[in-house]
């Protein structure tokens, strides 16, 4: 009401909220309430101070105040002006029926589940907010962004905003979110819980922001940006009330992280412990990311490569591959990240999605194990352990590398899971057994000769070019290992036999 020129005395914050209705104050009170606030003239104000029922009362005053009351701890407000109470009462009413009239309006969009954007169109037509309100959500993607069409900003920002606002659902650009990522000061910004001013955006401009939160998981962020205005102390107020409506849109419509859906995370950990999922749940999933069931899928185990996998540092890496990668089939399992990719649906080969991974595993510190193809959604389980288990040998085997493909590992995976059970001496055969030992008594080379023939796939040019043998010699050592061996070479079983073995050799070897 600046018509008023009121002089404010306010120990608490714009957004505490605090009064619910306006009442004249009686000559005579006994006690002050927080909820209500009281409007008097400074001569009906009582000498003794009434005495405080709960929290911080407040109090718009027709004058100026006792010295006493000024030095109290109300939240006072009055002017030297001369206006009469009843003028104050009335505008003061008419103030509350106007937030109370736009309240209104929120929770009809809520009620009668329209688009979440109506409601910064509502709040910039009901209390004249020209600057431009935006909702994005943890994955970095719009919830909604409205521009005032009349907000009397720089011509080319307006037209750019105007023109090319960004759409429900869109996701801001890789170099944004790169760039919020990098500046300490939007992790500062992560964790508070009331209305607060980001310094600067991209294009340098202020944002009073406001993070929506339940249960310690950040839904969203919702924010004002300081273009045609300057940001008032009343807008903490209202952003942190359109916030809350935000919230409860954001709760009801069965969403975390802008659409995605709350069934997401614990529905990717059941499946990925091996443990019973509705199915219901699974379809919700798979619903939102527009998959079918039998599509063709990548699973991928991904850390954090030479820093610390805190939970906050997995999630910041999750939503940036949601924004690169275009879907957030995402969950943070003990301490790594499990990412689902749905090849058929971005209408790619494993091979191309690998490309495209390489440099965004590279730049954003990240290791990856990446399972094999697979065309059953509920399977995830199986293939995320061939994923976890690529990145776990990868890590060993190849630790300057950025990602890790099963099938590089499989062999490895396999051996391990026959050991498991047993030890290595029972997966050796006789055969090969004699061998070793007619080498070690005779002198001979026959177990390498044979190695290099089974791995050159019985090629004896190939066999004969590495052995640096002749041809005859060859044939002749050949016979000797194959009576040794006392098996038959040409017996494909044989064969696979044998390079196990090998594998097994090396593996205890190693």
């Amino acid at each position: 009401m600046p018509e008023w020129n009121l002089r404010i005395n306010r120990p608490d914050k714009p957004y505490k909220l605090k009064t619910a209705y306006p009442v004249l104050l009686d000559d005579t009170p006994e006690t002050l309430g927080e909820d209500v606030l009281y409007i008097a003239e400074a001569g009906m104000l009582p000498e003794k101070l009434p005495k405080v029922e709960f929290g911080r009362p407040s109090l718009i005053c027709i004058g100026r105040p006792a010295k006493k009351w000024l030095d109290s701890d109300l939240e006072i407000a009055y002017t030297e002006q001369s206006v009469s109470i009843l003028s104050v009462m009335n505008g003061v009413s008419r103030t509350f029926a106007k937030y109370g009239q736009w309240e209104q309006k929120l929770q009809w969009i809520l009620d009668e589940n329209r688009p979440l954007r109506e409601m910064a169109e509502v709040t910039s037509a009901s209390l004249g907010i020209r600057n431009p309100i935006w909702a994005i959500g943890a994955s970095f993607r719009y919830i909604f962004s409205y521009v005032p069409k009349l907000a009397p900003f720089d011509p080319q920002i307006k037209q750019l905003l105007e023109e090319n606002p960004p759409q429900t659902g869109e996701a801001m650009t890789a170099e944004e979110i790169q760039e919020l990522l990098a500046d300490p000061e939007y992790h500062k910004t992560k964790n508070i819980d009331v209305p607060a001013v980001y310094p600067g955006d991209n294009e340098g401009y202020r944002t009073l922001f406001y993070n929506i939160v339940v249960n310690d998981v950040h839904l969203a962020r919702i924010g004002f940006q300081e273009i045609s205005d300057p940001i008032v102390e009343k807008d903490f107020a209202i952003i942190q009330v359109l916030g809350q409506y935000v919230k409860k849109a954001l709760i009801s419509r069965g969403t975390n992280a802008f659409d995605r859906p709350v069934e997401m995370d614990q529905t990717l950990r059941a499946l990925a412990a091996d443990q019973p999922v509705f199915g219901d749940n699974i379809s919700a999933v798979l619903r939102h990311c527009g998959w079918k069931g039998k599509d063709r899928f990548v699973c991928m185990s991904l850390c954090l490569k030479g820093r610390g996998n805190t939970p906050q540092n997995m999630v910041d890496a999750c939503l940036m591959l949601s924004s690169l990668l275009g879907n957030d089939c995402y969950t943070v399992f003990e301490d790594r990240i499990i990412y689902v990719f749905d090849l058929t649906h971005a209408g790619m080969t494993r091979e191309q999605l690998l490309e495209t991974l390489l440099p965004i595993l590279r730049d954003n510190l990240l290791e990856a194990g990446i399972s094999t193809t697979y065309d059953n959604f509920h399977q995830l389980h199986f293939f995320f352990r061939q994923a976890e288990t690529a990145r776990t040998l990868g890590v060993l085997k190849n630790p300057t590398y950025w990602y890790f493909c099963y099938e590089d590992y499989q062999l490895d995976d396999l051996l391990d899971k026959c050991l498991k059970d047993t030890i290595p001496d029972t997966l050796i055969p006789d055969g090969l057994t004699a061998l070793i030992l007619h080498d070690k008594k005779k002198g001979t080379e026959y177990v390498e000769l044979l190695r290099i023939y089974l791995e050159s796939e019985r090629n004896i040019a190939e066999t004969i070019r590495w052995a640096y043998i002749h041809r005859n010699t060859f044939l002749y050592r050949i016979g000797r290992i194959e009576k040794i061996l006392d098996m038959d070479l040409n017996n494909p079983q044989n064969r696979l036999v044998l390079e196990l073995a090998f594998a097994v050799l090396d593996q205890n070897k190693s």
